[in-house]
């Protein structure tokens, strides 16, 4: 198992958001998590949805990236996740980012346990075929 810690000092909240208010970022306290846990802790996890950073987006990314270097996350530096869950996923911001060049390293569905059985996720396979309907290759939505 690997790990992404939090940059907020209290990990993700829904309400309120967890980086709604910048003061709640822990950028030396996620990077020495990850710096005391190698063999596990991989990297810095930030939630860039609205519900969860206000508009604070930018910024809360920017930190996110400043922690990730601190810590030697990735040599790539930032990876973006889907992260679909239950209303992470608008289409239309999703082409926009895909036209400025933003494709997704990674498609994940974010099932989790508080989901009801009406969530628009339905499974991995879903979430991929959306990215299909997006433009990207068969071999894209493999990889990512």
């Amino acid at each position: 198992m690997l790990a992404f810690v939090a940059l907020a000092q209290h990990g993700v909240l829904n309400d309120p958001g967890e980086l709604e208010n910048l003061k709640f970022a822990d950028p030396d306290g996620a990077a020495q998590r990850v710096s005391d846990a190698r063999t596990i802790g991989v990297g810095i996890k930030v939630r860039l949805h609205k519900k969860a950073v206000g508009d604070n987006g930018r910024e809360a990314l920017r930190i996110a990236v400043r922690t990730g270097e601190a810590c030697n996350a990735h040599e790539r530096g930032v990876i973006f996740d889907v992260g679909h869950a239950n209303g992470h996923f608008d289409f239309d911001l999703v082409r926009r980012a895909m036209g400025d060049g933003l494709l997704p390293d990674i498609i994940s569905s974010d099932l989790q346990g508080r989901m009801g059985s009406n969530n628009p996720v339905v499974d991995l396979p879903t979430t991929m075929t959306k990215f299909l309907h997006l433009g990207l290759s068969l071999e894209q939505v493999v990889a990512a």
